[in-house]
């Protein structure tokens, strides 16, 4: 019958994980090294990013408002490096495709010098 003890859909050894979820994903970093790396290179890129802003920010208050405008590109920029930097973290882009990160921080840095030199040209 459908009250019988017996013929319960949900057992309790149902509760536990199926065996593909238990296992280890190898696949998900390079390991502690790379991590290391990863955030130093956005950190990096981000204190850069952080500082050019900053100094945009005092030039077009000090001189002409359209410097501002090179501030606000580069955070467009770095927004990239961001989305790419959390899908890493989330492996939606495997980790063999971890240098792209880098390409995009590269980038990023680049855009920093600049745009420092473009602020302050005599």
């Amino acid at each position: 019958m459908a009250d019988d003890e017996g013929s319960k859909l949900v057992t309790d050894e149902g509760s536990q994980q199926p065996d593909n979820e238990k296992q280890v994903n190898h696949d998900s970093g390079a390991g502690r090294k790379m991590r290391i790396f990863q955030l130093v290179s956005v950190i990096v890129a981000t204190v850069m990013v952080l500082i050019t802003l900053g100094l945009s920010i005092y030039r077009a208050v000090a001189i002409d408002g359209l410097y501002i405008l090179l501030g606000i590109n580069l955070l467009a920029v770095a927004q990239i490096g961001i989305v790419v930097f959390y899908w890493i973290r989330t492996e939606e882009i495997p980790a063999s495709k971890s240098w792209f990160l880098y390409v995009v921080d590269l980038a990023v840095i680049l855009e920093c010098i600049f745009t420092n030199i473009l602020l302050f040209r005599q």
